[in-house]
């Protein structure tokens, strides 16, 4: 199954996608009315009942939107792919490396990512995330998939110059709007092998990263269980688990997105991303 969040005529709703359609789920069942609600431990239990529901829209009549509700919070991974590290020249991390990005710096599928004013150095970033379906503290890595409510694809789209402003790269990552995420949440029923899944990034057709998450440093047991020691992990929490080699800032020359440029992130048995990038409006 996968869950959708989306525009429809100036009003925010979730759905079901369904071959090329969209099953409302307000109008049927009320207690999954938000995103988070739907991955948490009985919500796709409930939204399974109403797949047997003709879709009552197409998805081309909606505006993706990202994925998030509005209690959930995004931590990514720097530095999970050694490939990647070897590319910038650090040395892989003792422990999984988390920072935060706001719910505005992201975009959802087919929306426009803006290359910001202040810099020329916009940069993809192509990566699998996971959305925690249950509260999860101090898990063991044994038990920690157990607490995974879904799969969804995500681009990290990180402004170079500016995340060398702050230790943690904070800066660069969360520019307005910079980032994309989507097009859905896969159930994590519908993926049994996330340590196996591909990942490509496209930028204009041409793929400039390709990996398996089977090439984690720190897979996602690891990362949902480390995390957890930290804090409580709540359903709807989304934790993005890493981009692999052929970044464009560290290509020769560097290929940083321009107006016009067009990038997609492939995750197999997720889904396709597709964002076109404008310069920010004056």
């Amino acid at each position: 199954m996968k869950v959708a969040r989306f525009a429809r005529n100036g009003s925010v709703s979730i759905g079901l996608v369904k071959g090329d359609g969209i099953i409302s789920l307000s109008p049927f069942d009320k207690g999954l009315s938000d995103i988070d609600e739907v991955v948490a431990a009985e919500g796709w239990a409930r939204a399974e009942k109403l797949m047997t529901r003709e879709p009552d829209l197409k998805i081309g009549d909606v505006e993706f939107l990202p994925p998030l509700s509005a209690r959930a919070r995004v931590f990514c991974v720097g530095f999970n792919y050694k490939a990647h590290v070897d590319e910038t020249g650090n040395e892989a991390p003792a422990y999984p490396t988390f920072f935060q990005r706001t719910h505005e710096s992201f975009v959802g599928n087919r929306q426009l990512l803006l290359r910001p004013k202040v810099s020329e150095r916009l940069d993809y970033e192509g990566e699998l995330a996971l959305i925690i379906g249950r509260t999860c503290h101090r898990v063991e890595e044994g038990r920690a998939l157990d607490y995974v409510g879904g799969y969804t694809c995500l681009n990290e789209g990180s402004v170079r110059d500016y995340q060398k402003h702050s230790a943690t790269g904070m800066t660069g990552k969360n520019f307005d709007s910079s980032g994309s995420i989507g097009p859905w949440i896969v159930a994590a029923t519908d993926v049994p092998h996330p340590d196996r899944l591909a990942l490509s990034t496209r930028l204009n057709g041409e793929v400039v990263q390709q990996a398996s998450t089977s090439q984690l440093i720190y897979g996602l047991p690891r990362l949902i269980s480390y995390l957890s020691s930290v804090l409580r992990l709540l359903p709807g929490d989304i934790i993005a688990t890493g981009t692999p080699a052929g970044v464009g800032s560290r290509r020769v020359p560097p290929r940083w997105l321009r107006a016009g440029d067009r990038v997609e992130v492939e995750i197999s048995g997720v889904g396709i991303l597709e964002n076109a990038v404008i310069d920010e409006p004056t």
